[in-house]
């Protein structure tokens, strides 16, 4: 019996998960497909290239991930409910309009990011510069727009078949070419990408998919500004979350190992579990009743994180050891902790996207972003200090969760608040 039949056969409450676990899986292919590719490409690159190739190159994807959250702007959180609430025949210019503001970004922020690169004096200079380049060029992804109009099939031709092309290609450019090869071809992919969307985004759209996202007839709410706060916000918000680990090792060595090995894997299975935002996202945008869709987005977001802690809770030490080749050993408390720090870290994300931004307040999931960098690294930097590691990960957790209170808090005073008023 098929996954669709059976949900047709459960009590309606239950049958109503049908539609947001489908967004959740339909945009789950995405990640899935990359994730795939980099196990692939990773082994390969670092058997011919050894420590100086594979170094150089997550030092300068590190560097352009931190820049493609700033480049992106405020269109990653905001543009979804904007494009779904936009009238189908205007959704192309605002398209247009935000790739304006973004390539605009990554031309003024591309300077510093190839200084940076090179003041960390990589071994291979020319590999790190363009491996970040190529990430920072993430930062004009197409992805908000089709979770927007809930179009993930867009969004797996535009994104997934260029990444999925580019990395078999990169395997065989890794064996028998120099390695700034790799990164050139994620430039060239990122590019495709680009093109593919611009055909996809002027596709005309079936009637059944322009009254399922209930587009609202007038002009797009274009701003030709980017909110001040929200630029410093989100570049608060990418250092926080690449430069703790480089804070423990400044202020306590020792305790560097152990928070590194779970601060890696936290990330890596946070950025998994953002596709169940963007799942979320695309439903809240269907039909017209969006209030509704967001109160059950959140109930949907903390069963999710709650699931996800009592699991990674009892599995957090084999993903451990298996990542780390047996060298992170940990006990249940730091499994917990782990559990903990990356449950809380996806629950943030998520709340700004399905709750805050759907609410009209998305000033205030950016100050939570804000509040979250500021106070986050004193305080895993005096927790190294006094408790190592182990205080370090409690502080980090205990940071992420009272966002998450802070957050409830906000964004469920006022059940009935006014349409988003997006700032992108």
């Amino acid at each position: 019996m098929s996954l669709a039949r059976s949900l047709d056969r459960l009590p309606a409450p239950l049958a109503r998960l049908r539609r947001p676990i489908g967004r959740i899986a339909a945009f789950g292919v995405l990640p899935a497909v990359s994730l795939l590719s980099n196990l692939v490409v990773l082994p390969v690159l670092s058997a011919r290239f050894g420590e100086a190739g594979w170094s150089s190159v997550l030092l300068g994807q590190s560097i352009g991930a931190a820049a493609s959250v700033v480049c992106a702007l405020t269109w990653p959180m905001e543009g979804p409910h904007l494009v779904s609430r936009t009238a189908p025949g205007r959704r192309a210019g605002l398209y247009a309009s935000s790739v304006r503001q973004r390539a605009v970004a990554v031309l003024v922020v591309g300077p510093v990011v190839v200084a940076l690169c090179l003041v960390a004096r990589p071994a291979m200079p020319l590999v790190c510069v363009l491996s970040a380049v190529a990430i920072q060029l993430n930062a004009l992804s197409p992805a908000w727009y089709f979770v927007g109009v809930s179009r993930p099939s867009s969004s797996l031709v535009a994104e997934g078949a260029p990444r999925l092309v580019v990395n078999i290609a990169a395997i065989a450019l890794v064996v028998w070419l120099p390695l700034w090869t790799y990164p050139a071809a994620l430039v060239v992919g990122m590019l495709a990408t680009l093109v593919i969307a611009s055909a996809l985004v002027r596709r005309p759209v079936d009637a059944e998919v322009e009254s399922e996202t209930g587009g609202v007839p007038g002009p797009p709410r274009e701003r030709s500004r980017v909110p001040l706060l929200a630029v410093v916000a989100r570049g608060a918000d990418a250092g926080y979350s690449y430069l703790t680990g480089p804070l423990v090792a400044l202020v306590m060595p020792s305790a560097y190992p152990l928070y590194a090995a779970v601060d890696r894997l936290s990330q890596s299975l946070v950025n998994v579990m953002g596709t169940v935002t963007q799942g979320l996202t695309a439903w809240i945008s269907e039909g017209r009743s969006s209030q509704r869709r967001v109160s059950g987005a959140v109930v949907l977001t903390l069963a999710f994180a709650g699931v996800c802690l009592a699991v990674l809770s009892f599995t957090a030490p084999l993903l451990l050891r298996f990542l780390f080749a047996g060298t992170v050993d940990v006990g249940p408390l730091v499994a917990f902790l782990a559990a903990a720090v990356t449950c809380g870290a996806f629950t943030v994300r998520a709340l700004g996207t399905v709750l805050l931004v759907p609410r009209g307040k998305a000033a205030v999931a950016y100050r939570v972003l804000l509040v979250g960098a500021v106070a986050g690294l004193p305080a895993i930097g005096l927790a190294a200090v006094t408790a190592g590691s182990v205080g370090a990960l409690v502080a980090a957790a205990a940071v992420a969760w009272l966002l998450v209170a802070i957050q409830l808090t906000a964004g469920l005073r006022g059940a009935e608040a006014r349409p988003p008023e997006v700032s992108a």
